[in-house]
């Protein structure tokens, strides 16, 4: 069910006019711009997409499967899709032709200039996460912020003002149930108020299959969203003008 929902929404994106993106799971995402079709993180545990062909570049941030999954960067590559990824990738090495990269790289792809910038995927001030790289992705006329799955608000991202802001909705560890989620609700509206998109995506929603007490949903959206202008929710596999 969940291939032919990203195949269809992939094939509506490309037919769209002008620029363009969606969701294909909760934190997975397509994107069409400058006339190139690009993808972030085009992975997750429950499904396996066979098939994304016409893909320009694909860029992964870090290891968790619903992010990255090796079999599936090895189909995108077979097919021509350049592959943007972090060294630390376990399996990483077999993906054929990948490009590994590290905070601090500038990579121009199809008219489009790729930053890759640290990660926060630790909780503040411990060893419990995993080791991610960010992305900034200047398109022909727009800019993108992908910071990724931040678990750490205490640092701010390296850069301000994009046109669209994908923030990963994230309200402390185990906490889900404990609404309204403080202090890390006002951490988090800080942390993505501050760097100041014109627009921001709140995603990373309604994942089942995490546990109920580290599930966020609509409802912790609705708890950030009066705090950062102009962001919205949209519905995985829905086709969005940028």
């Amino acid at each position: 069910m969940y291939e032919t929902q990203v195949l269809d929404a992939y094939r509506r994106l490309q037919n769209h006019e002008g620029d363009a993106f969606c969701l294909i799971s909760h934190a997975s995402y397509l994107f069409k711009t400058g006339g190139a079709l690009w993808a972030v993180d085009p992975a997750h545990q429950v499904y396996r997409v066979s098939t994304l062909e016409g893909l320009s570049f694909v860029l992964v941030t870090h290891e968790h499967p619903d992010h990255y999954q090796s079999e599936v960067l090895a189909r995108l590559a077979a097919s021509g899709t350049r592959i943007l990824a972090p060294g630390f990738l376990p399996g990483i090495e077999a993906v054929p032709g990948v490009t590994t990269v590290v905070p601090g790289d500038d990579i121009s792809l199809f008219g489009h200039r790729v930053r890759v910038l640290p990660g926060q995927h630790y909780d503040e001030g411990t060893d419990i996460g995993v080791e991610e790289v960010s992305y900034w992705v200047d398109a022909p006329g727009l800019s993108v912020a992908l910071p990724g799955d931040v678990r750490d608000y205490s640092r701010p991202f390296p850069l301000r003002s994009p046109d669209w802001l994908m923030a990963h909705v994230w309200l402390g560890r185990g906490n889900a149930l404990n609404l309204p989620c403080e202090p890390w609700r006002s951490d988090a509206a800080r942390y993505f108020r501050d760097i100041a998109a014109r627009h921001t995506l709140l995603a990373h929603l309604n994942d089942e299959t995490r546990a109920l007490m580290d599930r966020w949903t609509e409802e912790h959206a609705c708890l950030l969203a009066p705090y950062i202008p102009n962001s919205l929710v949209l519905p995985a596999f829905t086709v969005y003008s940028l």
